[in-house]
């Protein structure tokens, strides 16, 4: 699965561009391939605030989803349909204990 194209900056919560070349490594990275960040810093400063943002939280999505929000559920078409089953049978036992 292909990593987010934004990060949030974990101090002003700007959502910013993620550079290419950091989407790039965040999918070797989550299909288990290693890789080395090279360069002459070991952080990203945040365009907004200043804040100097960690490469590696940036790479690994860590900061994909805004602070504070909740996380992503995704749930497969055999979960949904197991749910709507139970919720089919509830329904049932409920109707049938009114009558």
């Amino acid at each position: 699965m292909a990593t987010e194209p934004r990060f949030f900056c974990p101090s002003c919560k700007a959502a910013i561009d993620k550079p290419p070349q950091y989407q790039l490594l965040g999918d070797v990275a989550r299909a288990g391939g290693d890789f080395i960040l090279m360069g002459s810093s070991d952080a990203f400063q945040c365009p907004s605030c200043g804040f100097q943002i960690l490469k590696q939280d940036i790479v690994s999505g860590k900061l994909d989803s805004p602070p504070g929000a909740p996380a992503k559920i995704r749930l497969s078409g055999q979960e949904i349909a197991g749910m709507i089953f139970l919720l089919g049978i509830a329904a049932f036992i409920i109707v049938r204990c009114a009558l």
